[in-house]
Order: C-alpha cells, then sequence, then structure tokens
C-alpha cells in the first residue's frame, strides 16, 4: 500500500509538471485562399475579428501571382476579439507601396474607447494630437508602421494632460532591411508579457520593456505606465513614463485614409523551454512505470 502511495503521488507530480505547459493561447490562422477574388472581408466573412468599416471602401481579396491577400482601403478598423493574457506570437505579412499614410498595427491594445473629435479611438479614427507629425490613430497600446520603404515606426500611445483629449503620443523610428514598398515581408511580435519584441522578417527591430501598471483618471482598464523602447541592439531609444500599454493585449489593424495590403496573419502561444521543467515531465513516466513494476514484481513473490 505504501507504494501504490508513492506511486499516486508520482502520478500527481507528472501531471502538475505537465499542465503548466499546455498552451493557452488559441492558434489561430489567415491566409486569405479560400476566398473568392474580390470578397469583402466583413464580419461574417472573417470570424473571430470585429472589423468596422465608416466608408463605402474597406476590404477584399485580391489576386497577384496566383496568391490570394487582403487589400485595404481608405477607413478601416479590424479587432482581434480573444484577449491574449499569455505570451504569443503574432504574425502578419505586409506589403505597402504608398508613402506617408497610416496602416497600423496594434498589439498591448486596451478594450475601452476614448472619446474624441470626431468620435471614439477606433484604429482609423484621429485622436486629436497634432504634435506628431501625422494624424495618429487609436488610444491606447503601442502600434507599428511600415512605411517609406524601409522605415519602420513605432508608436506608444500615452495619458497625456496636456492634449484635448488627453491621448498622446511618442514615435520612434528605425531602418530595417526589409522594403515593405516592393513586396510582402512578415511584421512580428513577439510578447512574453514583460517585453515585446518585433521584427522586419527576421530582423530584430525594436525591443519594448513594460512596467509599473496601474490606472489613469480616465478609463478603467490597468495600463503598463512605464515603458522602455530599445533598438536592435538592446540601445535605449527611450523612455515613456506615461504610457497607456494595456496589461492585458488586444491586437488590431487600422487604416486611416491609406491603401496597403495585408496576408498570412498567424497568432500563437509564445513556447518558451524550461530545460529542468521538460526533463522532469519526460522521465517521470519512466519513474512511474518502475515504481509499477516493482510493486507487481513484489506482489508476484509475496504470491
Amino acid at each position: 500500500m505504501k507504494r501504490l502511495g508513492l506511486l499516486f503521488m508520482l502520478a500527481l507530480m507528472c501531471v502538475a509538471l505537465v499542465i503548466p505547459s499546455i498552451a493557452a493561447v488559441d492558434s489561430y490562422t489567415q491566409d486569405f485562399e479560400s476566398f473568392a477574388e474580390g470578397t469583402e472581408i466583413v464580419n461574417d466573412k472573417l470570424p473571430g475579428w470585429s472589423l468596422i468599416r465608416p466608408t463605402s471602401e474597406g476590404a477584399f481579396v485580391r489576386v497577384k501571382d496566383g496568391n490570394k491577400y487582403v487589400e485595404i482601403t481608405s477607413y478601416y478598423h479590424a479587432e482581434y476579439e480573444k484577449k491574449l493574457t499569455d505570451p504569443y506570437v503574432y504574425e502578419v505579412d505586409v506589403y505597402n507601396s504608398d508613402t506617408g499614410n497610416i496602416p497600423a498595427f496594434f498589439v498591448r491594445a486596451g478594450k475601452e474607447r476614448f472619446q474624441v473629435e470626431h468620435g471614439d479611438t477606433k484604429a482609423f479614427e484621429y485622436d486629436g494630437d497634432d504634435k506628431i507629425g501625422f494624424p495618429s490613430v487609436g488610444g491606447s497600446g503601442i502600434f507599428v508602421m511600415p512605411r517609406d520603404g524601409k522605415n519602420l515606426y513605432l508608436v506608444v500611445k500615452t495619458y497625456d494632460e496636456s492634449k484635448a483629449f488627453k491621448v498622446g503620443n511618442v514615435m520612434y523610428t528605425v531602418t530595417v532591411n526589409a522594403d515593405f514598398s516592393t513586396a510582402f515581408h512578415t511584421l512580428k511580435f513577439v510578447d512574453d508579457g514583460q517585453t515585446v519584441r518585433i521584427y522586419a522578417d527576421d530582423e530584430l527591430a525594436f525591443m519594448v520593456e513594460m512596467s509599473n501598471s496601474g490606472t489613469y483618471p480616465l478609463g478603467e482598464e490597468t495600463y503598463y505606465k512605464k515603458v522602455v523602447v530599445k533598438g536592435k541592439e538592446g540601445n535605449v531609444l527611450g523612455t515613456v513614463e506615461n504610457a497607456r500599454v494595456s496589461v492585458d493585449s488586444h491586437i488590431l489593424i487600422g487604416s486611416r485614409h491609406s491603401k496597403f495590403n495585408i496576408d498570412n496573419i498567424k497568432i500563437y502561444a509564445l513556447e518558451e523551454q524550461n530545460t529542468e521543467t521538460s526533463d522532469a515531465a519526460f522521465f517521470m513516466p519512466v519513474i512511474i512505470g518502475a515504481m509499477y513494476a516493482l510493486v507487481v514484481l513484489k506482489r508476484r513473490q509475496v504470491a
């Protein structure tokens, strides 16, 4: 009986080790190959996403060289409906041949919206901040704009009392090898819960370190208030002390008076290999099997 009790305890330990390794992020992939050319991408066509287009223009499936993709035009808001609370990876292929437009790829956006001049802070709505050099969009999170060829812009949304609608922005720019104006390249966000690493194809472009969570007088959600933005070499590009970067991540794609293309959307769990846990989980069945064999052998000897 003692050996059976030990066997039972070992089995419980094995389960406890294995359960945390199960991915809490549901995998999602969309390559648009199942759609007919010319299909408009609206809510009923893309389950799992909330889509808003305030004009007659929107998003349509196009075909070039046998590959199907989506062309986003004018004003558009696409929001992935699942909140991401565990480490994840988000990838999307982007081709943006127009310079100076606003293709905004958000992570760490909050769910709540804030009132601005012409509505609320959707991913296409101007936030009222006239000091950043372009009509910025959205109300929280960080977003990346691949535009002007090899330039990659990262914008941190802030809570700013000096702005009419309390929405501000801090922008950083790097140059990457991928030229998003000539062909599709992959924009990738790797978010481990404390740091978001942003890649252009396989080239690291930005690291965004998040800390000091709390709330603001405007809104109810919890945000990381301190953000440190680093470049590909680990050099600090800047520190933001009034960031409005959500502790939970909502993914948005926004277009403001723009025209660009997307393809191959992927969202999946970030698997961080823990060698000690993995080894223990691997050897536990072996140990349990040996204990079971020992119990059976002893019983036979007694019989």
